[in-house]
């Protein structure tokens, strides 16, 4: 029987469907379509549920907006997945802003050079539950990142060692993906989008060119030079203006997705008279993530994973219980609940033990030994307490080196025996990089570096995080 799998693109006013039937030889073809409105079906729930009505038979797969993530680029030692999964937690658990039991991770391996690089998202597992339940009783593998699955799609667009941006540009929003070659290495969301459709207006695209322009400039300023050699449209504001436009604003190709050619997906006849691939290319790229094995992102496994585990085994479960009570008796209810104990009170020391070092030391690669790690950061405190630098010393030298015409907030700093994070709210990105530059040149300060920058909801100020050593 051939596999059918069904890509859902659930934007704010619309649920779009597409269903791929998977043959033996590895060929996809598009069987079924569906789009429907969600305020005319009475909600979301009410959307999907019609959508499931007309394409009865199909895994569902869909995506998440890229703006309810919390992206992190983070360096590893090692290079096997299962090992990146086990310790990625503890590296991002200082870097999120919600604790690390709320929410669900994966990731993305970005290059492999003497160890990983990574790229990380988090998301609170409250929104994945919202998006399962919406679907009722339907069977959800995969949820995604939008828009990965069309990045990946279209990513032999993009030649090896070229810069590419895959913008999924919405009516208010987009999403955007920086890639490498055919690797992603950043997924940023701009809350502005195709407005009201005029590519030349005072907002709508120009303010999302405007936003891509300083994103490009912060990358550049960071990890070296990002201009793109070629950028590719979907979505509703995918239009041969906005690409005419991209060309000129940043000299470089420009074009629109279409996932169906692409990928060579056959198209049913009666499909293939009223496709429109900038509309539907989420939907047939989360589609094919499932037929082809496609990577990118999922969600599912963080939130569901326990409940799975526990579906499945349970009948064991039950049947190793009756087993385990009647060897108990004959060996000895005592000596085996003696020795259950003992093992449930090791592992939890050695959990309490971890997050007591995790806790002292967040920016720790990993753990080793623990009291000699924790004694060495202590000698360090001690050397730095011993040079007479404090809090005011410090607020005062950066006093004295930022700029007066800087707007410059500081929200907050924190000392780790030598270790300083500052945090604070300026102008901009290029205010940033003067705050960097001129802390910099201090005699106190080295290594340092931009941990962060998030643009404020009003959108007047950013938020950043420095991190250096005092010396």
């Amino acid at each position: 029987m051939k596999a059918k799998f069904l890509g859902l693109d659930i934007g704010r006013h619309t649920v779009k469907a597409v269903q791929v039937e998977h043959g033996y030889r590895g060929n996809a073809r598009v069987t079924g379509t569906a789009l429907v409105r969600i305020g005319e079906a009475g909600g979301l729930r009410q959307a999907i549920e019609s959508v499931l009505a007309r394409l009865k038979s199909g895994t569902c797969i869909t995506a998440l907006p890229a703006g309810i993530f919390s992206f992190r680029n983070v360096r590893l030692p090692f290079r096997e997945k299962k090992k990146i999964a086990q310790t990625l937690g503890f590296e991002l658990e200082p870097l999120i802003p919600y604790p690390l039991e709320d929410v669900a991770v994966d990731f993305t391996i970005t290059s492999r050079n003497g160890g990983s690089e990574i790229l990380a998202a988090a998301v609170l597992k409250s929104a994945v539950s919202e998006r399962l339940e919406v679907f009722g009783e339907a069977d959800v593998s995969v949820i995604d990142i939008e828009p990965v699955p069309v990045a990946l799609a279209v990513r032999t667009r993009i030649g090896p060692g070229e810069n590419g941006i895959v913008l999924d540009i919405g009516s208010g929003e987009t999403g955007a993906v920086f890639m490498l070659g055919s690797q992603i290495v950043q997924i940023r969301a701009f809350p502005c989008g195709a407005g009201d459709g005029r590519p030349g207006g005072d907002g709508g695209i120009k303010q999302l060119l405007d936003r891509l322009e300083q994103t490009l400039r912060f990358f550049s300023g960071k990890d070296g030079d990002f201009s793109p050699n070629v950028v590719i449209l979907t979505g509703s504001g995918a239009t041969e203006e906005t690409a005419a436009l991209i060309r000129r604003r940043f000299r470089t190709r420009a074009e629109i997705a279409d996932v169906a050619a692409t990928c060579a997906v056959r198209l049913d006849p009666g499909i293939g008279r009223v496709w429109k691939p900038a509309l539907m290319n989420q939907a047939l790229a989360l589609a094919l993530r499932g037929s082809r094995g496609a990577g990118g992102f999922n969600m599912v496994p963080g939130v569901q994973g326990k409940k799975k585990f526990f579906r499945e085994h349970v009948n064991r479960l039950k049947k190793a219980a009756a087993l385990s009570a009647l060897f108990a008796l004959v060996l000895g209810i005592n000596w085996g609940a003696g020795l259950y104990m003992d093992y449930m009170y090791l592992g939890k020391l050695k959990q309490g033990i971890a997050a007591a070092f995790t806790r002292q030391c967040p920016d720790a690669p990993r753990i080793v030994d623990p009291v000699q790690q924790l004694q060495a950061r202590i000698d360090e405190a001690k050397k730095f307490a011993r040079s007479g630098a404090g809090f005011l010393d410090l607020l005062q030298e950066i006093s004295r080196l930022v700029p007066a015409e800087i707007p410059l907030l500081i929200t907050g700093i924190s000392l780790d025996g030598a270790k300083v994070e500052l945090r604070g709210e300026t102008a901009g990105i290029e205010a940033v990089e003067t705050v960097k530059r001129e802390i910099g040149r201090s005699q106190l300060f080295r290594e340092v570096t931009v941990d962060a920058v998030n643009q404020k909801k009003d959108g007047n100020r950013v938020e950043f995080e420095l991190r250096m050593t005092c010396e």
